[in-house]
């Protein structure tokens, strides 16, 4: 019986016995001496300090009827409980105390008293048996305190008893600090400003934000003192996480369930913000308590971080200038230890400014292609550092553009022929001899096999070959690379025909400023239309592309810039394909076999806009409408419906690619079980400097609108 301390029955008697000696005395007229009328009493125990108490230690005091059960499972191999009136008290010396039992089917509803304020009512009914939980906790003011906890004869409906059970009580007091308080900066969790109080251990993971974490399965916590306005806890996301109390200064702050179905690393699970400058306090506590999916209450920290919270300088000396039908952005560099780089927005007309793109810290401009001609644009720059502060936008500085290629190389614009040629032969022949500025018609009909072009016009007059959607190319089957095949070309433009029945639709190859517009390209075995081959400046437009892949899925993408790392020795001399500053826009594209559009890693600065891309009855062999995995590209503007299972894709699993992408003011109805925009990072989140905006509208993504925060 009893394993907690109770006052003797025996001094109880005897207290009796003296009080009424004593009034029987008084009664009588005798004078009783002052130590006469006191009781015998015990001496009281000492405070508690810093530790685990278990139950049946001298500590803790109890009144009622108590019972002991056995049990490995609990802290100390057994718990203390009462089923009638009781209580258990605790006297401490700490900065914070939990109450340590067990939740089961047969566990009461008890309250919790605090220095004699009842503080709390705890329910500890659950479903099964569950061990070492922390069912209560508080800080509290350094200093010593008394806790008790009483049974009440309640209990939830579905328990079987309304039992009081003590296992321990566990008492923290505020740890000694460590040998630095932490300001600015990513604190692992061995990092000599945090302070692991309990039995903590290291878990190695490359995927961890400093190549392991920590973790606790029983009563303790993490602190770190800090001066700053702002701090973070980094951790896993898993199904088998707890649920931790986090507090600042001693005020509990939050309690932050780490629960998910799947594992995923480096997130940021608890915030705050607007702090004073400090120094503070956060405290991470383990609790016991846990999601009902989750199979275990750890507790895991993989940092602490400190963020600067201050915003570069604004860019200053913003101008604008035309290069070709491109405008050219430059601007003062902006001088600051941990500038990330720049955001370039754009303002048409009296509509809003918008997001448009991006670049590195060490340069100091922008190219911006496509842009509406005959508009007048305000441009602005932001400075952004590598904690995610942006600055001030610059003086907007404006520029009014005239055509451009979107809007001038169409085969609505073709010019008067030139020459109109009647075959293969004579149409390559006049391509090789043509000078800039002159205009080749292809006369309508069949144009059976490959049509093989190479051509050399001049900025502003370039070569045209036109022909109308009755000039079809047909190349009669996959034994045929690409009816319309461009080579060593430059500022060519080929528009208007239909292009079928081949491995390839159009081919495009070690070539520069070709346009390949208004085209139908349909019942291709591999992709519809290839820049490739160190392809530059060159654009793709107003085309409608649809199913294609009909040899193999897996190479059926619609429009596909670059070449696979795996085909750079093969083409590009085992270099990277620089097929730069390419724009894909306003296409319309559906039944692919994979991505709609893709950019492959080694293309850098092009321009994904305004295309109509559905993923009915195709996307067989990829998982969105489009995937980028090349560097600074811009995606905007364009609409997508019906996906496999994301919409957008941003691929930075080669090392130095898939950075800088800026997502912008696109719209889509993904339907289906992934992410409107899915960002894959090699080296952890915000290592690839990709922007997603907040202004992109997305509907039907069940997993979310994306798996990285937006930007403003």
């Amino acid at each position: 019986m009893p394993s907690f301390r109770r006052a003797p029955r025996a001094s109880v008697f005897a207290r009796h016995l003296t009080v009424l000696a004593a009034a029987a005395a008084l009664v009588c007229g005798i004078a009783v001496p002052a130590e006469a009328v006191a009781a015998p009493a015990s001496a009281a125990p000492a405070a508690a300090t810093a530790g685990l108490v278990q139950n049946g230690t001298s500590q803790i005091v109890t009144t009622g009827s108590w019972s002991t059960s056995a049990a490995s499972n609990d802290s100390g191999g057994s718990v203390s409980f009462a089923t009638r009136a009781a209580t258990a008290s605790l006297t401490f010396t700490g900065s914070r105390i939990a109450w340590i039992s067990r939740t089961s089917p047969s566990s009461g509803i008890n309250t919790v008293y605090l220095d004699g304020v009842k503080v709390a009512t705890v329910d500890r009914y659950s479903a099964e048996t569950r061990y070492q939980q922390s069912v209560w906790s508080a800080d509290v003011p350094t200093g010593t305190h008394t806790v008790e906890v009483r049974q009440t004869g309640t209990k939830n409906a579905k328990s079987t008893s309304p039992n009081l059970m003590v296992d321990a009580f566990l008492v923290d007091e505020v740890p000694t600090p460590k040998t630095a308080v932490a300001r600015v900066g990513v604190f692992e969790a061995d990092a000599k400003e945090i302070a692991l109080v309990g039995t903590w251990s290291h878990l190695p993971s490359s995927s961890d934000s400093g190549g392991s974490s920590a973790y606790l399965n029983t009563p303790g916590y993490a602190s770190m003192t800090f001066v700053g306005d702002t701090v973070e806890w980094v951790s896993r996301v898993s199904p088998n996480a707890g649920i931790a109390t986090v507090s600042i200064d001693g005020i509990k702050a939050a309690d932050v369930d780490r629960y998910a179905p799947t594992t995923e690393y480096r997130k940021t699970v608890f915030r705050r913000t607007g702090l004073s400058a400090g120094p503070h306090t956060i405290r991470i506590s383990w609790t016991g308590r846990m999601n009902p999916a989750s199979t275990t209450a750890n507790l895991l920290i993989d940092s602490i971080v400190v963020p600067d919270t201050t915003p570069p300088a604004a860019p200053s000396d913003a101008r604008a200038s035309t290069s070709g039908s491109d405008v050219v952005l430059a601007w003062a560099p902006v001088v600051d230890a941990g500038l990330a780089g720049y955001r370039v927005h754009a303002r048409i007309g009296d509509g809003e400014t918008r997001l448009i793109g991006a670049t590195s810290a060490g340069s100091a401009f922008f190219r911006s292609l496509g842009t509406p001609a005959d508009s007048n644009v305000a441009y602005s720059v932001t400075a952004v550092d590598s904690w995610g502060n942006q600055s001030a936008p610059s003086v907007p500085v404006s520029m009014s553009t005239g055509a451009t290629p979107s809007g001038s190389y169409r085969a609505a614009a073709c010019p008067a022929a030139t020459v109109t040629v009647t075959t293969r032969k004579d149409a390559e022949a006049a391509a090789r001899a043509a000078k800039p500025g002159d205009v080749i018609r292809l006369a309508p009909g069949v144009w059976p096999k490959q049509l093989d072009i190479t051509a050399t016009g001049a900025p502003g007059r370039p070569v045209w070959i036109c022909g109308s959607r009755d000039v079809v190319i047909d190349g009669g089957g996959y034994a045929v690379t690409s009816p319309i095949n461009v080579s060593f070309s430059s500022h060519l433009v080929v528009t208007g025909m239909t292009a079928t029945h081949a491995l390839k639709g159009v081919t495009v190859r070690a070539s520069d400023n070709v346009t390949i517009s208004d085209m139908l390209v349909e019942d291709i075995g591999y992709e519809g239309i290839h820049l490739r081959s160190n392809t530059t400046s060159s654009t793709v437009v107003g085309n409608t592309i649809r199913r294609t892949g009909r040899l193999d899925p897996f190479y059926g993408e619609g429009v596909y810039i670059g070449s696979s790392k795996n085909n750079w020795c093969a083409l590009t001399a085992c270099e990277p394909d620089r097929s730069d500053r390419n724009a894909v826009l306003y296409n319309t594209i559906s039944e692919t076999g994979s991505d709609l559009i893709e950019a492959k890693e080694g293309t850098t600065g092009g321009l994904i806009a305004g295309n109509r891309l559905d993923g009915t009855g195709g996307m067989a062999r990829t998982e969105s409408w489009i995937m980028v995995s090349g560097n600074d590209w811009t995606v905007t503007s364009n609409s997508g419906t019906s996906s496999s299972l994301h919409g957008f894709r941003i691929n930075a699993d080669t090392p130095g690619w898939g950075r800088g992408t800026v997502l912008a003011q696109n719209a889509g109805k993904v339907d289906a079980t992934g992410y409107g925009f899915k960002l894959w990072e090699r080296e952890g989140p915000g290592s690839s400097g990709t922007l997603i905006a907040c202004d992109n509208r997305i509907t039907g993504a069940a997993s979310g609108f994306a798996n990285v925060d937006c930007v403003n």
